[in-house]
């Protein structure tokens, strides 16, 4: 808790920036600042609503961790406005941070902040803690946003550079513990004041938290053990053992093998005479051109050389057609020529016939080695072979050259207007072969379409003339195009269309092929074949114009085919996420497993509840309801639909799972399932193993072990006694371990013995063991309980009633130190001049064997130094009237010297009770008495603080 906050406010500066004008100020106020104090108002509401006592001494009053954290996010940028540089911000937190750890130890401002006997009677006052540690958490905010800046000032290092970084981290963290060693050996560190101590000791626990995340993330896994994993995986990628890659010289012959160099080898640096300049690579060749002329190439398979061609001419760029038989060559003039790469020719250039100027750009096509298209100027020339088609005006960059259709983009439009705003900077431009090819068909025919297309054969134009020959239902044209075209969906068509006597629906069925689904349908209908529309829609998985269609015929459509559309319609919407759709058109189905997704994802789990007892027993989807039902936390619903289901075993998991360890403890005792037991015990042991007490005692109330609970409470409670803890606060623990046990009295009563009046009986009924465990749980709340009291009422000045408490205070020695009863007795004492009282506590004190001889010498000459000037005798004795034998006794004896009958103590007041029990009031939760006229004060009991109702 102590590192909570100051955690919380080094982080936001962590993920802050300094603020740089009055902007950012009011942004900080609007967006960070404001949502905080508002939070802070609330949690002030809801305390004073649940009558939430805050405990008063972590940020005072009224104070909380939200108005700290908005505070200091408004005035931390605040004061980062002064800073003019990034840099400033150190120097600024450090003399912040030193002002502030003077006045602490120098000043006033500790005393004030961490002495209780300053009253909270103005606002300042009464939030000091959580005012005066601000300005160590400004502090904080500014030294966080510093080193953020400094972390994140290179965001993309070398590897070298990260090895410097992580050496910086580790020296600031180390410097940072040190620090804090040397800071709590001189002033200590302290959360309510904010002090030096705790700014250091926060930043080294950050520093060093951002030092190993940095080691693991960003050095590990992203440096060094990505390298690794990607060498590795695309070897393993194609089942083969990982191979080291090779370089070549471009002055080299390679032939495969010999004259390959190891890449990771670090050989003799050779001077390049001749640089690349241009280099092209397709499936089978490499061609790397130098700036002398000469063209290099090589086979793909094992690079080696397999032809050296030159030109005369400084190359621009190469490219290669699709069957690696060509080459497109441009130079820097812009002149454009054909190199033949064919291995069945001798190697020659065609100057003569092929030799364009101005060329910029050429593509070959990517389904045929003789198209190619370049650019020349703002015209585009296509080349069949050696001969041009007739250019088209374009000014566009040639994106792709497939299937007799060039895509080109208009790069100079996009530029200028900045994005790409419509298709309309996309052109595709067609050869003229596919032009030709649609005006015959559009205006000549069948016959003539088919004559052209056998002479310039492409797969493309064969399926245009058969999508044509089949709209005319040319069937026998169509097959033949379509096995010139290889397309055998378009061969198993025709098929199928021979086998239809009906021309409409054979024609639906041409359209459905083409994507014309809509056309189909109608013909459908025209024809009268509404299944068949049906069939089409639902092979589209088009479930709404299913639906539509199903309407549309009227009274023939069964409940189970609309049952059916309306699933998957509904699992169309589970798909887009939409589960508002989803849930309607499940409930629709009647769908149960469909709804009880939406309603896990609509997170509407009442409404899911429900389906726990609309399934039938031994339903599978009961295991899948109750698995969401875990997974939100919800154990009694789980745990209904794993036992409907027939599972306890599955029920008693998820018991465990979630927590709830009573219910498990009771479902293991129904179904006799004693291993949730010894798992109960394992857990606890483990849980006390690793030092998690309180998280054990937690488990021990949850699974009804009420009094072992209470046994782990008072560990605790000792453990918080060796820590030098607050009375106040090992006094709760006490309490609450005494509740505990209670509660487990509670559990064992039954008709016959009331908890409400047969509690002794109870008592006697269980083991001694148990019994006295109890009974020592109450005395030692009730030790620390007088010892608050006695402590109060001296504060408060009530000195007779302080005597009396801390008298009483003799019967705990066993668990209060004795040096602290004896020494508050002699003040309380020796205030109220009763000296006979305080010299008998002194003479204790002095008598004490386990004090040192010098704290006894100071004993001893306090004593005299009070005792020279006072007589060893009480000024003020008041008596009370015994209830058994009416004898007057002395208020402060805890029972009668006559009778010997024993007086409770009041724990309101302290003092004894010599009243009759039937007039006393008498607790109904922790069984302890007071005085009537006392208790009218509280409305809670003293000791217990459980509500009471007042007397009157």
């Amino acid at each position: 808790m102590d590192t909570g906050i100051g955690l919380f406010v080094l982080t936001m500066g962590l993920v802050s920036r300094r603020s740089r004008n009055w902007s950012d100020i009011r942004r900080c106020a609007l967006r960070s600042t404001l949502p905080l104090i508002v939070l802070g108002f609330v949690r002030i509401g809801y305390n004073r609503m649940l009558k939430f006592e805050q405990d008063e001494h972590e940020y005072g009053r009224d104070m909380n961790a939200f108005f700290t954290l908005g505070i200091t996010k408004f005035f931390g940028s605040l004061l980062s406005l002064v800073a003019r540089t990034d840099a400033h911000l150190f120097p600024l937190a450090c003399g912040l941070l030193l002002t502030h750890q003077f006045c602490l130890s120098f000043g006033y401002l500790s005393r004030i902040v961490m002495e209780h006997y300053f009253p909270r009677t103005t606002l300042l006052f009464a939030n000091r803690e959580g005012i005066f540690s601000l300005p160590g958490f400004f502090a904080i905010y500014l030294l966080s946003i510093c080193f953020s800046r400094w972390l994140v000032r290179n965001t993309l290092l070398s590897y070298q550079e990260m090895l410097r970084k992580l050496r910086d981290l580790l020296l600031i963290s180390l410097s940072s513990w040190l620090l804090m060693a040397a800071a709590h050996y001189l002033v200590g560190v302290a959360r309510v004041t904010c002090n030096l101590g705790y700014v250091i000791w926060m930043c080294a626990i950050s520093f060093t938290m951002i030092t190993l995340t940095v080691f693991i993330c960003d050095f590990c896994i992203d440096s060094v053990m990505s390298d690794t994993l990607i060498s590795t995986s695309t070897s393993n990628l194609h089942g083969v053992k990982a191979r080291k890659e090779k370089r070549f010289h471009i002055h080299d012959t390679p032939t495969g093998v010999e004259l390959s160099k190891d890449l990771l080898v670090q050989g003799e640096q050779r001077r390049v005479i001749d640089p690349i300049c241009a280099i092209a690579v397709s499936e089978k060749l490499l061609l790397v051109a130098c700036e002398s002329g000469v063209i290099n190439e090589y086979s793909v398979a094992n690079v080696s050389l397999r032809n050296r061609h030159t030109i005369h001419t400084k190359i621009h760029k190469i490219a290669i057609n699709c069957n690696s038989t060509r080459a497109a060559i441009i130079d820097n003039l812009g002149v454009m020529t054909l190199l033949d790469l064919d291995d069945n020719r001798e190697t020659q250039l065609n100057f003569s016939r092929v030799e364009r100027k101005d060329v910029w750009a050429v593509s070959w096509a990517k389904d045929n080695p003789l198209l190619l298209a370049l650019m020349e100027k703002t015209r585009m020339y296509i080349f069949r072979g050696n001969d041009p088609e007739e250019p088209i005006s374009c000014s566009g960059y040639i994106c792709t050259f497939e299937d007799l259709e060039i895509t080109s983009v208009l790069l100079d439009d996009i530029i200028s207007c900045g994005e790409l705003q419509n298709s309309s900077h996309l052109i595709q431009l067609r050869v003229k072969s596919l032009r030709d090819t649609d005006d015959l068909l559009e205006h000549v025919g069948l016959e003539d379409a088919k004559q052209f297309i056998e002479d310039n054969p492409h797969p493309r134009l064969w399926r245009l003339l058969a999508e044509s020959a089949l709209k005319q239902l040319e069937l026998e044209t169509a097959e033949n195009a379509f096995v010139r075209c290889a397309n055998y969906p378009g061969i198993k068509l025709i098929k199928r269309l021979r086998n239809i006597s009906s021309q409409i629906l054979q024609k639906a069925e041409i359209a459905a092929f083409y994507g014309e689904f809509d056309e189909a349908e109608k013909l459908y209908m025209d024809a009268d074949r509404r299944d068949l529309a049906i069939d089409l829609r639902m092979t589209l998985c088009d479930w709404f114009r299913v639906v539509h269609l199903y309407r549309m015929g009227g009274a023939g459509v069964s409940d189970q085919q609309m049952e059916t559309a309306w699933r998957e319609i509904g699992h169309h919407f589970a798909n887009l996420k939409s589960w508002e759709s989803a849930k309607e058109y499940y409930e629709k189905s009647h769908y149960l497993e469909g709804s009880i997704e939406s309603l896990y994802h609509l997170e509407q789990f009442d409404e899911l509840v429900t389906f726990v007892d609309k399934l039938s027993e031994k339903s599978p989807l009961l295991t899948k309801l109750a698995e969401m039902l875990v997974s939100v936390g919800m154990c009694s619903e789980a745990v209904q639909a794993y036992l409907k289901f027939g599972d306890p075993k599955a029920a008693v998991n998820a018991c465990v799972n979630l927590r709830q360890w009573g219910q498990a403890v009771e479902l293991a005792q129904r179904y006799q399932m004693p291993e949730v037991n010894v798992l109960l015990s394992k857990h606890a042991a483990q849980l006390l193993n690793e030092g998690r007490l309180p998280e054990a005692i937690e488990l021990q109330r949850k699974a009804g072990k009420h009094l072992d609970a209470a046994r782990l409470l008072c560990k605790l409670a000792e453990q918080e006694v060796e820590k030098r803890a607050p009375l106040l606060r090992i006094k709760k623990i006490y309490i609450l371990a005494a509740l505990l046990a209670e509660d487990h009295l509670k559990s064992l009563a039954t008709p016959q013995l009331d908890y409400a009046i047969d509690r002794n009986r109870l008592l006697d009924e269980i083991s001694l063991e148990d019994a006295a465990c109890i009974e020592r749980i109450w005395h030692c709340a009730e030790g620390y309980h007088y010892m608050l009291l006695a402590q109060r009422q001296l504060r408060f000045g009530i000195m007779h009633s302080a005597v009396i408490t801390s008298l009483r205070l003799r019967d705990y020695d066993d668990v209060l130190p004795v040096e602290d009863i004896y020494s508050l007795l002699a003040l309380a004492s020796c205030a109220d001049r009763s000296f006979d009282t305080c010299s008998r506590a002194f003479m204790k004190l002095e008598s004490l064997e386990s004090l040192p001889e010098k704290m006894q010498q100071e004993y001893e000459e306090l004593a005299v130094s009070i005792f020279s000037k006072n007589e060893p005798e009480d000024h003020k004795v008041d008596t009370v009237a015994c209830y058994s034998c009416a004898a007057h006794v002395p208020d402060n004896l805890p029972s009668c010297m006559e009778c010997g009958a024993r007086f409770p103590g009041c724990v309101s007041s302290g003092k004894p009770i010599t009243q009759p029990t039937s007039n006393i009031w008498i607790c109904s939760t922790c069984h302890h008495c007071a005085s009537p006229m006392e208790i009218t004060r509280h409305r809670t009991c003293p000791l217990c603080h459980s509500p009471i109702a007042l007397i009157k």
